[in-house]
């Protein structure tokens, strides 16, 4: 197949999974019924879209309360049914976002057909923007994926940028982006922050003088685009009064010493799923990816930080990385796609990966009181599980330690697979490259020997 017809049954593919995935999102999954539909945080985001209906002043829980940009557009698409609001906005960004995870993959994956599995795990695991949106509409993470992809994409086309072209416009458009991402959430902060590593400035390091010396190099306009991120970070400390005390770095230092290592690890799985195990396979490929592409290092790096650092919901939070995991993840099925044989090996990862992300399950509403726990299969099966044991954190620790060691020895006997095909692979090519190298021998023999001359 060309490559324009890949491309073609690409977008088709995963658009229509798209369309199906949110109609039946629509009719068969329930919302989340604690507190009446809001859920936890969407209490503070609802409040917030009734305040800017009402034409209120912005006062509410922190951080929530910063994040006007979700509510602001609720309030003014559908102020009377505000949940319907949220629905129509978090619908459009998730169309929005999986139309730019396709352009960001296609810069660095050749392969239609792994990039098209890489964006149905975006489109079917349960916790992610297009699932998540029916369970839980009262939330504001499908914006900020639209500016999280939009300012890798213009990251990478500044990275690539010709000698005699003009970095201006992309700049531009960063600084746009960077001031009204942080007015949708705070964390779009981090497209600035990285611009800084566009041209990989840590190609020495000697000491953190010289470090910085290098991450500070850039001429002076690249340092507009977060200029204008903490101007409307300013802004909206300046414009909007949060109830309660609450400190970014209060959190940070409780959660360093609250949350248990296995725990972090654990969520990395539950996050991306045991495909992730491909992707360690191949980890020197990704450092020496990453070597070469900075901005993405720090990326990756700051929200592997945030993950730890930022609170209960680490699952979300670490999956903030997914564009630079994808990528990478993407790369090393590309360089496996000859271990992942006979197709048994291949059908059983993705099983596992299915199971894992509850692609084809409901997700179950959230109840207190009396429970009862499932055995997991990576996770806790059916609608009727325990909602809190699909989280590391929040999960009753047997389930969480069942499902942890279920993806350990997933993970060992995949590596000694791996391991297995790479020294037949290996075995193979001897052979062949020695059959080859007699068979050449014989031909120059052959082709040099010459018959004796006969006398008359």
């Amino acid at each position: 197949m060309n490559r324009s017809k890949g491309r073609i049954y690409e977008v088709i593919l995963l658009f229509a999974v798209f369309v199906v995935a949110n109609v039946m999102g629509a009719n068969f999954q329930k919302r989340i019924s604690y507190h009446d539909g809001k859920g936890w945080e969407g209490v503070a985001y609802t409040q917030v879209a009734e305040q800017f209906a009402q034409h209120k002043p912005i006062i509410g829980e922190a951080p929530m309360v910063y994040r006007v940009g979700t509510p602001f557009l609720v309030s003014k698409i559908s102020p009377n049914n505000l949940f319907r609001g949220f629905v129509i906005v978090n619908l459009f960004a998730n169309f929005v976002s999986l139309a730019l995870l396709i352009v960001w993959l296609r810069l660095y994956l050749t392969n239609w057909k792994i990039r098209t599995a890489l964006g149905l795990m975006f489109v079917l695991q349960w916790d992610t923007p297009t699932r998540w949106l029916w369970f839980y509409p009262a939330h504001t993470d499908p914006m900020l994926w639209v500016f999280l992809l939009g300012g890798l994409i213009l990251l990478n086309r500044l990275q690539n940028l010709e000698l005699h072209g003009s970095p201006r416009p992309l700049l531009v458009g960063l600084c746009a982006l960077s001031f009204f991402g942080v007015l949708f959430r705070e964390v779009a902060i981090i497209i600035p922050l990285v611009l800084l590593f566009v041209y990989n400035p840590l190609t020495k390091m000697e000491g953190i003088a010289e470090t910085l010396k290098a991450i500070l190099r850039p001429k002076l306009v690249y340092f507009a685009p977060l200029l204008w991120g903490l101007l409307a970070l300013v802004i909206l400390k300046k414009s909007v009064s949060q109830e309660a005390g609450f400190s970014f770095f209060g959190t940070a230092r409780h959660w360093a010493y609250a949350k248990p290592v296995l725990t972090y690890i654990h969520a990395l799985f539950l996050a991306f799923g045991p495909v992730l195990f491909v992707l360690l396979y191949r980890w020197r490929s990704a450092r020496s990816f990453l070597r070469a592409h900075q901005f993405m290092a720090v990326y990756l790096l700051f929200f592997a930080v945030m993950g730890y650092l930022g609170g209960t919901d680490t699952e979300r939070l670490l999956y903030w990385s997914m564009p630079v995991v994808f990528v990478l993840l993407g790369r090393a099925l590309e360089d496996c796609k000859s271990l992942l044989t006979p197709a048994l090996v291949l059908a059983l990862l993705v099983s596992a990966q299915l199971l894992a992300s509850r692609a084809l399950m409901l997700t179950p509403d959230y109840t207190e009181g009396r429970v009862s726990h499932s055995i997991p299969i990576f996770t806790p099966m059916g609608r009727n599980a325990y909602f809190m044991d699909l989280f590391s954190f929040h999960g009753t620790p047997t389930v969480e330690l069942i499902s942890f060691l279920e993806y350990l020895v997933f993970g060992i006997l995949l590596f000694e697979w791996f391991q297995y095909r790479r020294r037949a692979l290996s075995k193979t090519r001897k052979v062949i490259y020695e059959k080859a190298v007699v068979q050449k021998v014989v031909s120059v023999s052959d082709h040099t020997a010459k018959p004796e001359k006969v006398e008359a």
